[in-house]
C-alpha cells in the first residue's frame, strides 16, 4: 500500500496527473505502476537485498531533483545511485512515428528543408 502513495504523492510533487495505480506482488518484492497523463512512474522493491527502484517517464518536464530529494526522504537510503537525468525532449525527439537522438533529428529536419529548396 505505502507504494501507491509513494507513487501518487510524487506525481503530486511533480505536478503530474495521476489516473491510475496497480500493484503487482511477487514474492518478497511488489512492483507498482502509476499511470499519469503524462505517462507512468513505477517502484519495484527487493527487500531481501534492500533495493528500490523508481522510475518516472513523462512527456511533460518536471524537477528531476525532486524525485531524488523525496526518494532521499522516503526510503532513507544508506547509499543511493541514479542514471542519467535526462528531459527527453533534450536527448531524444519524435520523428517520422520513431524517438531518435535530437542532434540526428535536428539535421534530418535541416536536410528535408534543404532537399525542398
Amino acid at each position: 500500500m505505502y507504494q501507491k502513495r509513494f507513487l501518487v504523492r510524487l506525481a503530486y510533487l511533480l505536478k503530474l496527473d495521476p489516473l491510475t495505480v496497480h500493484s503487482c506482488f511477487l514474492p518478497p518484492g511488489m512492483s507498482t505502476v502509476c499511470f499519469v497523463a503524462e505517462s507512468h512512474l513505477y517502484v519495484e522493491t527487493w527487500p531481501e537485498s534492500r533495493a528500490v527502484n523508481v522510475v518516472v517517464d513523462s512527456c511533460k518536464w518536471f524537477e528531476t531533483g525532486v524525485v531524488i530529494t523525496y526518494c532521499r526522504k522516503v526510503f532513507r537510503p544508506e547509499r543511493m545511485e541514479h542514471d542519467e537525468l535526462v528531459p527527453i525532449g533534450q536527448k531524444y525527439r519524435w520523428h517520422n512515428g520513431d524517438w531518435v537522438d535530437a542532434q540526428k533529428a535536428q539535421d534530418m529536419g535541416s536536410q528535408a528543408v534543404k532537399g525542398d529548396s
